[in-house]
């Protein structure tokens, strides 16, 4: 990431960050083991990288956080990439009968001046998300 800053401050490049978490996933692993679990995760990096460009970046950051790097989008296309990244989880047939769902936080660098200051800012947009009640996208404000 701090390779993205350090492009983006030379070349004026827009990046984008969005963190991604699977809403209720505990419950997944704990109705119906840490084998689907498991499997959905990897479900999930699979549709990730089929859906994303080559240039973009993903990470697993937690047990069921993504991180993505969007390079060359700025915050508006973003929020759009992520809604329809949203969208597209939500009618994949992962589980027999039971919907999978995630909350995004999107974060632009534009916002913030460090790797870590993005970081947070994204995450806290991630964390407003799950607390407008999950299955949703927020970007940070600024």
């Amino acid at each position: 990431m701090e390779q993205a800053i350090h492009q983006a401050n030379r070349t004026n490049t827009a990046f984008t960050l969005i963190i991604m978490d699977v809403d209720h996933f505990k419950k997944i692993n704990d109705e119906l083991g840490h084998e689907i679990g498991d499997q959905v995760l990897m479900q999930l990096g699979i549709f990730l990288k089929g859906f994303l460009r080559s240039s973009d970046k993903i990470f697993r950051i937690g047990g069921e956080e993504f991180l993505i790097l969007l390079y060359n989008t700025d915050e508006a296309s973003s929020i759009d990439i992520a809604e329809e990244i949203r969208k597209g989880i939500e009618d994949l047939s992962l589980i027999p009968d039971r919907t999978v769902t995630v909350s995004i936080g999107v974060a632009g660098l534009s916002s913030v001046r460090d790797w870590k200051q993005w970081m947070n800012v994204c995450d806290k947009s991630l964390y407003e998300a799950k607390n407008l009640g999950r299955n949703r996208v927020v970007a940070c404000e600024g």
